[in-house]
């Protein structure tokens, strides 16, 4: 596992502790991006985001892109050639990868290619509620033999 990314898990999980024992009512949240066009083509802005405190970057929002199919789409061709590049580089900088709203095979392929565990930030389990948006018992299991973390933010009904 990526030290950067260890390291941001012990302080969020530092934080959490903090805010239920010391201080109540306080608050604190990472930077992140629900879908990777910040970016676009040019990974050199990598650095610069995570120095500005991005810690994670969810590849997709509700449509296909140059790096993965979202969940919407029917092809379900998974991460491109230039994705597997991305996920390379965001464990090289300790970025998280967030799968939230990514397709079947594309969630797949991301949780095999990365050197880091990945997390669902805001997902719900296919196998309760069939929908788009949720998320394989295999993928969930897969993910979690990695060392990654599923956060169930609500089933999604039709």
């Amino acid at each position: 596992m990526n030290s950067k990314f260890r390291l941001y898990l012990g302080v969020l999980m530092a934080i959490f502790f903090m805010t239920q024992m010391i201080a109540p009512g306080f608050q604190e949240s990472d930077q992140n991006f629900q879908m990777a066009a910040p970016l676009g083509w040019d990974m050199e802005k990598l650095e610069t985001f995570f120095e500005m405190g991005v810690r994670q970057i969810q590849l997709v929002g509700g449509r296909w892109n140059y790096l993965i199919d979202s969940c919407w789409e029917k092809t379900n061709t998974g991460l491109s050639l230039y994705g597997y590049e991305v996920i390379d580089a965001y464990n090289d900088v300790g970025i998280i990868v967030d799968l939230s709203h990514i397709g079947e095979k594309s969630s797949l392929d991301v949780i095999r290619a990365s050197q880091d565990p990945v997390i669902f930030s805001h997902s719900g389990c296919y196998e309760l509620c069939p929908h788009p948006r949720n998320v394989s018992d295999r993928n969930i299991k897969t993910m979690a033999e990695k060392g990654g973390v599923f956060c169930v933010f609500k089933q999604v009904v039709g």
